[in-house]
């Protein structure tokens, strides 16, 4: 008798789980408004990236960095299960770089192809070769 009234007493704290559904759907920010809500999927499951001109440190360049995502892509591509797939869709415009992104007054200023409202080049991969970038985004 003790066990079915430890056991109902647990089943009362606990609470009810629930499974599925989407894990993210449009917010009121970089959505069209009539979005909100719904959940966020890719055309075809493709998830096209765009990599930047420029190189990832002193001693990675461009091309070493590129293969680096292609090799981080076929990695995901392999999951037998997984709903996208990750594509290279060519590439930025520029080197993007701590001249062309900066930040003023609260103000960011960027390239337009890694902005949100770019929705030609919806992933775009920047090789922050000195740090410039991340620093213009959340400070020193």
């Amino acid at each position: 008798m003790k066990r079915i009234f430890l056991f109902l007493s647990l089943a009362a704290l606990t609470t009810a789980a629930y499974a599925g559904g989407p894990r993210y759907v449009a917010g009121t920010s970089y959505f069209d408004p009539s979005t909100t809500g719904q959940p966020i999927v890719w055309a075809n499951g493709q998830v096209k990236y765009f990599t930047d001109l420029g190189n990832l440190s002193a001693s990675v360049s461009e091309s070493q960095a590129d293969a680096m995502v292609v090799a981080a892509a076929a990695v995901w591509n392999a999951v037998p299960t997984a709903a996208i797939n990750i594509i290279s869709g060519g590439r930025l415009a520029e080197d993007v770089n701590g001249t062309n992104v900066t930040s003023s007054g609260g103000t960011l200023t960027m390239p337009a192809d890694i902005q949100s409202t770019d929705t030609a080049r919806p992933i775009g991969i920047v090789y922050d070769a000195d740090g410039s970038v991340i620093n213009a985004f959340f400070g020193q």
